[in-house]
């Protein structure tokens, strides 16, 4: 049985930069539906941040710094409370998360959302960890919310956590079945439709360091080491 939508369906065929075109849809239902804003932030406060009032939702809105987060949740304020990057199989860029977690406001809850396939949270989650690390923010302990939603503290206030987007918007549907919100469904499972279409045409991204020299002729060694263990296990 077919899993996909129309626009699943159309973004393989007309559009290339399939990220912004998931994020331009999440932010349409969070700008349109009260019921889809009060879903989201009970999500992102399911994890262990608070929030008062209200957020307005804006896409691609670039800071001084030179970064572009997808979608930014801000306060009446007009402060970042909520940062969110959507992944499919583009790569991190230089500012990301770092860059991105300094533009929280220091004296808030504020948490930095990514949101990617399934199939790639290891990999991702590792790589953003990683990047921390090597730019010295201590991270608090790791918490698996469910299987597809990982959080860890980077301080008091402040979270970096990565889901998937069938766990995103299966939390995003039951909000608004709870309230009836037939329209926005109708949306999200759009949206839901293209996020399977990008799982099943998934391919990790190729990085520089993976042309390098070393890798192949690693993998040439580990093939003639399979080889080895082959013969000797058929002797």
């Amino acid at each position: 049985m077919e899993t996909g939508s129309l626009l699943g369906h159309l973004v393989s065929r007309f559009v290339s930069q399939r990220e912004n075109l998931a994020t331009e849809a999440l932010g349409y239902v969070l700008g349109r539906s009260p019921a889809a804003r009060r879903g989201f932030l009970s999500f992102i406060q399911a994890l262990g941040i608070t929030i008062s009032g209200t957020l307005a939702f804006r896409t691609q809105e670039a800071g001084a710094d030179g970064s572009i987060p997808d979608l930014v949740g801000a306060d009446v304020d007009g402060r970042p409370i909520v940062l969110l990057e959507a992944k499919f199989d583009a790569v991190l860029t230089d500012n990301q998360p770092v860059a991105y977690l300094n533009r929280l406001p220091l004296d808030q809850h504020a948490i930095l959302l990514f949101v990617g396939p399934a199939w790639r949270m290891g990999l991702l989650w590792a790589e953003l960890v990683t990047r921390c690390r090597v730019a010295s923010l201590e991270l608090g302990n790791q918490r698996s919310v469910s299987p597809e939603l990982i959080v860890r503290p980077v301080s008091s206030s402040h979270l970096l956590a990565l889901s998937s987007w069938r766990t995103l918007l299966s939390h995003l549907q039951v909000a608004l079945n709870a309230e009836g919100d037939v329209a926005a469904l109708s949306d999200i499972a759009q949206l839901q439709g293209l996020c399977n279409r990008m799982d099943d045409e998934a391919f990790l991204p190729v990085r520089s360091e993976e042309l390098s020299a070393a890798v192949p002729s690693r993998l040439i060694q580990l093939n003639r080491v399979l080889d080895e263990v082959v013969d000797r296990a058929v002797r």
